[in-house]
């Protein structure tokens, strides 16, 4: 399993954790909400992210921001808990029904996201998970374009390289080098990935 603090009987906001449920890279807390509820979640997010089972978002409706009802700000924060939490949205099988969630902070009022994430900085702009399989959380989101969006979809062939990973077309845009034979050098020729971007 590897090393990890024993969180059994901690309290987090209103979630108290009553076991250790799994193990991956990282642990995984059966906890219990106060509202009665139970949830699996991460030691990264306890307390950070996470410190209800969602109940205390619901139980402090979000106040507008004076202006900002029909902004794409807050648009974006709608579509994120929507595609998280409606089992009716389009889009979440690719979210919610994944597991992805919103943090508490975010689901507790649209102003925290304004906070954290600030105004988009164009009309080309839009939320960004950096992680694809990470929550909506203030370190793990940013807002891109869709160049970079689609850069960074699971999909997307990633690569480490100085300590950095980020996606085979993204070192090839940064380095200067055509993608096709980075590519080529990489999945057919097998070369190592310094050589790849130094030749």
């Amino acid at each position: 399993m590897g090393k990890f603090k024993d969180l059994t009987g901690k309290r987090f906001g209103r979630l108290t954790v009553l076991s250790l449920s799994h193990m991956t890279d990282r642990a995984f807390w059966l906890c219990q909400c106060d509202c009665g509820k139970t949830k699996v979640i991460t030691s990264y997010c306890l307390g950070k992210f996470s410190n209800s089972c969602g109940c205390w978002g619901k139980d402090h409706p979000s106040r507008f921001v004076h202006g900002d009802h029909h902004s794409p700000e807050y648009s974006a924060w709608c579509r994120i808990r929507s595609r998280c939490f409606n089992k009716d949205s389009p889009d979440y099988p690719d979210y919610g029904g994944r597991g992805i969630i919103v943090c508490d902070r975010w689901l507790e009022s649209y102003q925290n996201f304004l906070e954290d994430m600030g105004r988009r900085p164009s009309s080309i702009h839009s939320i960004d998970r950096i992680d694809n399989d990470g929550n909506y959380t203030p370190d793990n989101c940013r807002w891109a374009t869709r160049i970079e969006q689609a850069r960074n979809k699971r999909t997307s062939l990633k690569i480490e390289y100085k300590g950095q990973v980020k996606p085979l077309k993204e070192w090839c845009s940064l380095i200067g080098i055509n993608y096709n034979k980075a590519y080529q050098r990489l999945k057919i020729s097998e070369w190592p990935v310094d050589k790849i971007f130094s030749q």
